[in-house]
């Protein structure tokens, strides 16, 4: 068999990719349904870091009817009733409805009384327009059905390459991929526990200083999917440092004459992949060199075995 046997032509190739394209797109807009049915705990979840600072209002008024019916006999003895500790005192009452304290009423029967209760509200986000909660609802439904679907259409994308890997080569295919959503999720869990709260509270702060805060429900969850996304990607370096240790490409003493170096690029890194905002560059940083200082130490080690 001639040795060109062992290659398929181009078209076949091309013909193959199509075929891995449509079915990580047909991934993708799986996921990207799936999160749009449950957009709104979706959205509850991605807005609860925000939440305690967000104080509760009474944005509506509930109007309810409290009524003592007796008509077989109207002159049962009377009732007592006491109004919720929320409710604003009676609007309207009828004969034979006495206030004998403050919330409670005695009622004659077949007398009644109206009070009025506040609906809380404690997610003051603001939509600013009519489709804008939609838009949101997509844009929020694509980037998290993207990202949770991620394991799927990137095995088949390795799929892809699978027949032109190395026999050694294909055994880091899982552990690769193993390791690296592992890193993304570990990156989100950090941004979303750690830098979205002390984030929204630095800057909350911060603007309450010059002006209202008022913040609109798409700017916030674009804000929000940014740092997580960024912090995903930012701790894939890791993934990277881990391979490149593990396969001799790098060793314990490069890292130490690089870290330096290493440092100004966390720096570097955190300012393009965080708004412009000082702290949250530096708490995208700061993880970057203490994951910068281990990959130092499992090269050593893995130098002594």
């Amino acid at each position: 068999m001639a040795p060109e046997d062992h290659y398929s032509p181009f078209w076949t190739h091309v013909e193959e990719l199509r075929r891995t394209l449509l079915r990580i797109f047909a991934i993708i807009v799986a996921g990207v349904l799936i999160c749009f049915l449950f957009y709104a705990p979706l959205i509850t979840f991605l807005t609860n870091p925000l939440k305690p600072w967000l104080p509760s209002t009474a944005s509506n008024l509930q109007v309810e009817r409290i009524e003592y019916t007796h008509l077989s006999n109207p002159h049962a003895f009377a009732q007592t009733y006491t109004l919720p500790e929320n409710a604003i005192a009676s609007l309207t009452a009828s004969a034979g409805a006495e206030e004998i304290s403050p919330h409670t009423y005695r009622l004659a029967p077949n007398s009644w009384l109206t009070f009025a209760k506040p609906i809380t509200d404690t997610n003051n986000l603001v939509v600013l327009g009519p489709l804008e909660g939609m838009l949101t609802a997509l844009k929020t439904s694509l980037w998290i059905g993207a990202v949770i679907t991620s394991p799927l259409w990137l095995l088949v994308l390795l799929q892809f390459f699978l027949p032109a890997l190395h026999s050694h080569e294909k055994r880091l295919i899982w552990p690769f991929l193993i390791t690296s959503v592992c890193f993304i999720v570990i990156g989100c869990c950090f941004a979303f526990f750690v830098t979205i709260p002390i984030a929204n509270t630095y800057l909350f702060s911060f603007n309450e200083a010059i002006g209202t805060n008022l913040w609109s429900l798409s700017h916030y969850l674009d804000y929000t999917l940014f740092l997580l996304l960024a912090n995903g990607l930012a701790f894939e370096f890791c993934v990277v440092g881990i391979f490149a240790v593990h396969l001799n490409i790098i060793t314990a003493e490069w890292l130490i004459t690089q870290r330096r170096l290493a440092i100004v690029m966390a720096f570097i890194v955190g300012a393009l992949l965080t708004p412009p905002d000082v702290l949250t560059q530096i708490m995208l940083a700061v993880p970057l060199m203490l994951m910068y200082e281990g990959l130092i130490l499992y090269a050593r080690f893995k130098g002594r075995m």
